[in-house]
């Protein structure tokens, strides 16, 4: 009889601790790492380009996203009139899903977009010939920013779709590069533009240089698929749409022309990004099924168990009004003219070096400031770290203070 009772007290905890656990770790969650929902009203959700697509002028597309894995596409009705699209990849793609994307271009027809800048698609998009650099991408000449102030991390291209020309800006993008033969290059950099690989800030031997694709076009000749890759996610934001409208309109077209101005379908993968833990774990289930199988009926049948599941879950949960702060911390309002603080902050990044030189040498404030120039320099080493310490007159850019920051947190493990 003992045993019975024990069987039911450890169904009864593992049935009601797992929902319990997944309530508390989403309470526990940060929004902030949630980004690129297709129907989200964030600044980096992708609302604005949703409803543009779905109220098209020359055709009106229907949009459903993609929860499981992309082997769905083995399974689409029709998928000449389907265009899969990711923006933004945090989980890199298994051998079968890219499998099954490679046949559904190929072979099937489909249309593709991929959007990234962190180089995570290299596995699939090497399928196509295109590589990803996953660096920073800068360019000297066709920079922009709020308020008309230049901005490296803002640069503009001109897009060529045919015989439309667009002028679209992206957010710290990287750049592309293809060895194959059937493509047509969309964007690119000016003459001056440069894919940063050694992360230094400055035009080095190594890095490449001149032209640098953004967005390339992969034809193929045994079907009517399309590829199209763009180096940046950030394109297409609620934030950057709403700022730069060249960017909806290239948007919008760019579908047009894959689609041949007919309604369609645009599956949204949502499967490749990070989502709150209770979340996660239906999702992580739908897709083991949706991988192994590749078939639609088990995945329907495994997806109706774990909404009800799911459901449950949500049930239990207090309702969202308790969860709303007093603040609404989520809204975002562009400032037309951003004030230059540059000159403050290379002061306090100066201060965070020395009181980051005085810890690491374990010196009071009085040793500190009774240090001699020469041992100073020998203490921190770093050539541009010495400069940035001994010498507050000079002047630095932008792009070289997000260097010497970048330094600045890697140099404690230098120290001898």
């Amino acid at each position: 009889m003992w045993k019975k009772i024990a069987s039911l007290v450890i169904f009864l905890i593992v049935v009601m601790g797992l929902p319990v656990y997944l309530y508390m770790a989403d309470q526990s969650y940060s929004p902030s790492t949630q980004h690129y929902d297709p129907y989200g009203e964030n600044p980096r959700d992708l609302r604005t380009i949703t409803d543009a697509l779905e109220t098209a002028g020359a055709a009106k597309y229907s949009t459903r996203t993609i929860v499981s894995s992309p082997v769905l596409l083995k399974g689409i009705k029709d998928p000449e009139q389907t265009c899969y699209v990711v923006v933004g990849v945090d989980r890199e793609y298994r051998k079968e899903e890219i499998s099954v994307i490679e046949k559904f271009v190929k072979e099937d027809g489909g249309k593709v977009i991929i959007m990234d800048d962190f180089g995570a698609p290299n596995a699939l998009s090497e399928k196509f010939g295109v590589f990803f650099y996953g660096r920073p991408l800068w360019d000297d000449i066709n920079m922009t920013g709020p308020g008309g102030n230049k901005n490296i991390s803002f640069p503009t291209f001109e897009a060529s779709l045919g015989l439309q020309k667009f002028q679209i800006v992206m957010n710290a993008p990287t750049g592309l590069t293809t060895t194959n033969p059937n493509v047509e290059y969309i964007a690119n950099g000016s003459v001056k533009s440069y894919v940063d690989l050694d992360g230094n800030g400055r035009v080095n031997i190594g890095d490449k240089k001149g032209h640098i694709p953004v967005a390339i076009e992969v034809h193929f000749n045994t079907s009517k698929g399309k590829v199209v890759l763009i180096s940046n996610a950030n394109l297409v934001t609620n934030d950057m749409i709403k700022a730069e409208l060249q960017n909806k309109l290239f948007m919008v077209s760019l579908v047009n022309r894959l689609m041949n101005k007919k309604e369609g379908l645009i599956l949204f993968d949502e499967s490749r990004h990070e989502h709150k833990p209770a979340q996660a774990a239906l999702y992580k289930n739908i897709e083991t099924v949706a991988v192994m199988t590749s078939w639609i009926y088990p995945i329907i049948g495994t997806t109706l168990s774990m909404l009800i599941v799911f459901g449950l879950v949500v049930y239990s949960s207090r309702d969202k009004e308790s969860w709303i702060h007093r603040f609404d911390i989520s809204a975002f309002t562009r400032r037309a003219d951003p004030p230059d603080k540059l000159k403050d902050q290379l002061e306090r990044t100066r201060r965070a070096l020395l009181l980051k030189v005085r810890m690491m040498y374990s010196y009071s404030v009085e040793e500190m400031a009774s240090v001699p120039p020469e041992q100073l320099k020998a203490m921190i080493k770093d050539p541009d770290l010495i400069e940035l310490a001994t010498n507050p007159n000079r002047t630095w850019t932008q792009q070289e203070l997000r260097v010497l920051l970048q330094r600045l947190k890697d140099w404690g493990g230098k120290v001898a």
